[in-house]
């Protein structure tokens, strides 16, 4: 009776010590460095990333607009490019599109509006995707404004102010798999 009590401790206990040897493997193989996400902005950048295995993840947001004193909330969406990553908590103080960011157990990148304005017309790009997981990632911009509008005098987009009449474009930028 007491050797199979020993032998169940004896299971028991080794059963235990796999366990933590495995868990302890398979946690260290899935933390990657911060850094990668300097890798995952300059693909972004770029239109096209590939090798990197990432999620893909979209955030309700609102753009907030005033053209000629009206002021306008468009529904629209940020996306995160996500995966875990030991590192340090930072959020890239850079007006770019892509931002990276760092909560000390995940890393990547987020993006932003992006604004061009030539003094005649303020092209604004916001970012939508489908949660997915994959090691690719390419932006497709649709070519057709979703929102279009008009400022006679001056208004302001988020923090981007302007004076003078301006044809104002919404545009979404698709984040999916790359296609062939």
């Amino acid at each position: 009776m007491i050797r199979e009590i020993i032998l169940m401790m004896a299971i028991v206990v080794a059963v235990g010590i796999a366990f933590y040897a495995v868990t302890r493997l398979l946690s260290a193989q899935q933390t990657r460095r911060f850094e990668e996400a300097y890798t995952i902005k300059r693909g972004l950048l770029a239109g096209r990333l590939s090798g990197v295995v990432a999620s893909v993840k979209p955030r309700s947001m609102v753009i907030n607009m005033t053209i000629d004193g009206v002021k306008y909330q468009l529904r629209a969406t940020r996306v995160y490019v996500v995966f875990r990553a030991t590192g340090p908590v930072y959020e890239e103080p850079t007006l770019e599109q892509w931002r990276i960011w760092s909560n000390g157990s995940h890393a990547g990148v987020v993006s932003y509006l992006k604004l061009e304005d030539n003094g005649y017309t303020i092209n604004i790009y916001y970012f939508n995707a489908s949660s997915y997981s994959g090691a690719s990632i390419c932006t497709y911009n649709a070519g057709v404004a979703t929102y279009s509008y008009y400022a006679q005098i001056s208004g302001s987009i988020e923090s981007y102010s302007f004076r003078g009449p301006r044809q104002i474009k919404i545009y979404e930028v698709k984040v999916m798999p790359c296609r062939q």
